[in-house]
């Protein structure tokens, strides 16, 4: 296939119609037809950028949310009698007390030792916590018994009252479901908002076709007066970008 064919081809596909087709619309259907080519991809366009970065937007919030509440952890921590690290039964988010919450929270010694689970992963077998070096941190999608779930990992240092230094890692996770609905529901209004915005525009660009086109229409209707013998010559105003097509038409006519 030459490249003139694939050309044509690829004009074919993204208008629907052939080539030769195509050079047998109206100068009005033309019009119509590459004004709603261009209007359906800016919209496309505009619906994929505003979704992403709602997306984004929502991913960033839930990060800085779960920052948040590893920070209310690490503000929880107690120390135990040794002056190792130990929490509390009972948080100050009633989320984390509340079983299948939909918040969930884990402090892990590595390599091995203290293992504390919120009161929300009661009776759910949940592992988010990463062994990462202390002072990192660590966010990631996993998936659990429960469902999918975004987690963020802290890993900090704490010295016992033997100035031995341990590890934790400070691990809170949250369900993706109901960001998820309310991603599809942004989405439903927004592409509900793009299609009324596209048909309302059509309509639209309808309208100013039909306005900027009259002249022309006068045009015909006139010459089919002139056809018929109910008149003698192009009369009226028209746009002087018509003036000489009108003038030249009369000349010929009185010649």
């Amino acid at each position: 296939m030459t490249a003139t064919n694939r050309l044509r081809h690829c004009a074919e596909e993204v208008t629907g119609l052939p080539l030769s087709g195509i050079s047998n619309l109206s100068i009005r259907q033309r019009l119509l037809l590459a004004a709603s080519l261009v209007l359906g991809a800016f919209l496309g366009l505009t619906g994929l950028s505003l979704d992403k970065a709602f997306r984004s937007a929502t991913q960033e919030a839930l990060e800085a949310r779960l920052l948040s509440n590893v920070y209310a952890l690490l503000a929880a921590a107690e120390e135990g009698s040794e002056g190792q690290l130990t929490m509390p039964r009972v948080l100050t988010d009633p989320r984390f007390n509340r079983p299948e919450s939909g918040l969930y929270a884990q402090v892990i010694q590595y390599p091995e030792g203290y293992n504390w689970h919120s009161g929300s992963s009661l009776g759910q077998a949940l592992s988010f916590s990463r062994d990462i070096p202390p002072g990192e941190s660590e966010s990631g999608r996993y998936q659990l018994a429960v469902g999918d779930v975004m987690g963020f990992n802290f890993a900090v240092v704490w010295e016992d009252f033997n100035g031995q230094e341990l590890k934790y890692v400070l691990s809170v996770a949250e369900d993706l479901q109901p960001i998820q609905e309310q991603i599809a529901t942004y989405r439903d209004s927004l592409f509900l908002w793009l299609g009324g915005a596209a048909l309302l525009l059509l309509l639209v660009q309808g309208w100013v076709l039909s306005w900027g086109l009259r002249p022309l229409r006068e045009v015909e209707e006139a010459l089919t007066e002139i056809e018929s013998g109910r008149s003698e010559k192009l009369q009226g105003r028209y746009p002087k970008e018509l003036h000489r097509l009108t003038s030249n038409i009369n000349s010929l006519i009185q010649h």
